[in-house]
């Protein structure tokens, strides 16, 4: 799966991380990681499909030691070349297979593990319970998985293709079966999972919040159909605030988090 995101990794940052809905989602997930108490002394942070950096920078200005990592090797080029400002120490960026016997840290080496956007998606419901092996061994007792994933009933995704009268597209993340997104070229499956089906995954975790991310925002490749019309988003960016906290939405957003917490 390298192969198609290293060819997506030039233009990702400008279609997504800097796009407006993306940099208004991300914003939302490190309001709600800086407002933790549990994230006001410095941790150790693995970070897993860190893309170009965005977030593992961020992390680090904040006084935390990040490890990020990602299969792309032109994603984490991407990431080496950004400017990462005033940091005690930068983050490390490391290739990683997610499904690979690589991951060699000692056990409980990691305070937080952290992915967001997606990244994830990407591994059927048979090769995540592997994966999260992985990261409950990594992390001390008490620490901290951060999912940032796909919501599985994105209300603005199927309301828009609801009215352009595509109901295959209007259902395809509930569809049971993965949607084939084309990357650069290359055809990649996605898999959409609900709150219930990945605390299912997760016996040695406790959930401590779920909310959606983009209840209201749309998905990035939406963005330009809002951008014509002013005062829907900024109807939408205040709804997001009003509401987009509220775990009774958190499977209908574009995203959705999950904090989870080792037992």
């Amino acid at each position: 799966m390298t192969e198609p995101f290293d060819k997506a990794a030039p233009g990702y940052d400008s279609r997504f991380t800097f796009s407006e809905s993306g940099r208004r989602q991300r914003q939302v997930i490190w309001n709600y990681l800086e407002s933790d108490s549990y994230f006001h002394s410095p941790k150790v942070i693995l970070e897993v499909n860190c893309g170009t950096g965005e977030d593992a920078i961020r992390l680090a200005t904040k006084g935390h030691s990040v490890v990020a990592t990602d299969s792309s090797e032109a994603m984490l080029e991407e990431a080496r070349k950004k400017d990462r400002g005033k940091m005690d120490t930068p983050p490390q960026f490391l290739k990683l297979d997610m499904l690979s016997n690589e991951w060699h840290w000692p056990d409980g080496t990691f305070d937080v593990v952290l992915s967001n956007f997606a990244g994830l998606n990407c591994f059927s419901p048979d090769q995540l319970p592997k994966i999260f092996y992985k990261i409950h061994r990594l992390l001390k007792p008490g620490g901290r998985m951060i999912l940032v994933l796909f919501g599985k009933y994105c209300a603005n995704e199927v309301l828009y293709f609801l009215l352009k009268g595509n109901a295959t597209a209007a259902s395809r993340r509930w569809s049971g079966r993965p949607a084939i997104v084309d990357v650069e070229g290359s055809q990649v499956p996605v898999y959409y999972h609900s709150p219930k089906e990945i605390t299912e995954m997760l016996p040695g975790f406790r959930l401590r919040k779920k909310f959606a991310v983009g209840l209201f925002l749309p998905p990035s490749y939406l963005e330009e159909k809002f951008r014509k019309h002013p005062n829907l988003a900024i109807f939408s960016g205040a709804m997001e605030k009003i509401a987009g906290r509220s775990g009774l939405f958190a499977g209908m957003g574009d995203h959705i988090l999950l904090d989870f917490e080792k037992r």
